[in-house]
């Protein structure tokens, strides 16, 4: 019997004894569903690293991106092409994203990331997806204009968690929640992740999760400011 036959097998009786939950490494996937008769839309998962959280100061050191085919039902089909590249910010990366990320400053060095190819890849993509898009959003528009065009959609915010039983919307957590674990904290891999994540139905309700996202991010959305009232009148 192959090995990797015999730990399966030994990670299923353990699972079924209820005392034990078994996480599984993600392993490289190129497709989730055969070719459906529908044409099928192109999207793009992206994630950023960058040397801090101010877009104002801080800078991006790496963008990952793969582009995949789905359908408004939620499935996911080939994941297609990847993107990877760091940049240069311009200074010596911080110590604690170093340690946080495994990115040093001689992997950067004299890096930098194409505009031109950037758009290329998103040529035709109907939808980007990032988890926690409030933050890569504000650092890829501001880097690259053409994320302006197009639609986001946001993994973290646009998925009921709390009401699927999970407590934390961070990846790494919603991974091993939904059974899998993966070496976080660098641009490609974090976005494989977050594709693997939207393939599997919701833990609670069963619903497909990039359904479910597709949804929520149809909904129309407001920001209201409040400007020259005083404070004690805010709500």
């Amino acid at each position: 019997m192959p090995f990797d036959q015999t730990l399966e097998e030994s990670a299923r009786y353990l699972e079924a004894s209820g005392d034990y939950r078994v996480l599984r490494r993600l392993q490289p996937i190129s497709r989730y569903h055969p070719d459906p008769e529908e044409e099928k839309l192109l999207g793009v998962f992206v994630d950023v690293e960058t040397t801090g959280l101010d877009p104002g100061t801080d800078k991006i050191i790496e963008l990952g991106m793969v582009r995949f085919e789905f359908l408004p039902d939620g499935r996911i089909f080939r994941l297609l092409e990847e993107f990877s590249a760091f940049a240069d910010p311009g200074f010596p990366l911080p110590e604690g994203i170093v340690r946080l990320t495994g990115i040093t400053d001689a992997m950067v060095q004299g890096r930098s990331i194409e505009a031109t190819q950037v758009k290329a890849f998103l040529d035709s993509v109907a939808l980007v997806i990032a988890h926690n898009a409030a933050f890569d959003r504000v650092f890829l528009e501001s880097a690259f204009p053409v994320f302006e065009t197009k639609a986001w959609a946001c993994s973290m915010k646009e998925i009921p968690w709390a009401a699927e039983g999970c407590t934390s919307g961070g990846l790494e957590y919603l991974a091993w929640r939904q059974g899998f674990f993966y070496e976080g904290h660098r641009a490609l891999t974090d976005c494989l992740a977050g594709l693997h994540l939207l393939s599997l139905p919701l833990p609670v309700s069963g619903e497909p999760t990039l359904k479910v996202l597709l949804d929520r991010a149809r909904q129309r959305e407001y920001r209201v400011w409040a400007e020259g009232s005083p404070f004690e009148a805010k709500e």
